[in-house]
């Protein structure tokens, strides 16, 4: 029987390309100064467009940042935060005030925005508990052992928790790996993943597909 909940937080309860572009303006101008002879401005261009989608890890390595501009994207980052109020998805706030589970919030991302996103949207009331999986230095530790954290700290079993995420390479995975039921969430621009069983729309279709993951023996 289902306990528990865990949702990521951006493309599955907030459209990260929705924040303000002139939060990143000076973070854009520290990395084109430092960029200047390590890479060329199309591929800091790149760089920066693939950043409103893919997590900063990932932008690295796809385009095989250096180390020093890597070090200064992520010095620039670590200080940004949002100071404003943001909008979540339409569905979010009655689709998790409807959901008779224990509520809990997982992402990744750098602590200080991730932290100001959380606040702004109006979520902490939503969630018993906010875990993130910090970029900021030593690093990110993986979804994998933030779920295990997750189980100790709240006395849960796999078998008791929900996990809903966009991805099915990250927090989906874990969740597969771990024996927790995966769902993903498919908002706008989202692929639908023949690795994960379930799937969902919004979160106005999760009370029926959690009734279904049951009546399966899933749960």
């Amino acid at each position: 029987m289902l306990r528990a909940a865990v949702f990521d937080l951006d493309h599955t309860l907030f459209d990260p390309t929705t924040l303000p572009r002139a939060l990143f303006s000076p973070l854009e101008a520290r990395l084109r100064e430092a960029a200047a002879g390590l890479v060329s401005p199309a591929l800091l261009d790149a760089a920066l467009a693939d950043a409103w989608r893919l997590p900063f890890d990932r932008v690295v390595a796809r385009h095989r940042l250096p180390l020093e501009l890597a070090v200064a994207w992520q010095e620039a980052m670590s200080v940004v935060e949002v100071g404003e109020p943001l909008t979540p998805y339409p569905d979010v706030h009655d689709g998790l005030r409807a959901l008779p589970l224990q509520r809990l919030l997982l992402t990744t991302g750098f602590r200080r925005l991730q932290e100001s996103k959380v606040r702004q949207l109006g979520l902490i009331p939503l969630f018993a508990a906010v875990y993130i999986d910090s970029l900021d230095p030593p690093g990110p530790v993986g979804k994998r052992a933030m779920l295990e954290r997750v189980l100790a700290e709240h006395g849960l079993s796999p078998a008791e928790v929900v996990v809903l995420g966009d991805r099915a390479e990250d927090e989906l995975a874990a969740a597969g790996a771990l024996g927790m039921v995966a769902v993903q969430v498919l908002r706008p621009g989202v692929r639908p993943s023949a690795e994960v069983r379930w799937r969902v729309a919004d979160l106005s279709g999760l009370p029926a597909l959690l009734t279904r993951v049951a009546a399966s023996g899933a749960a």
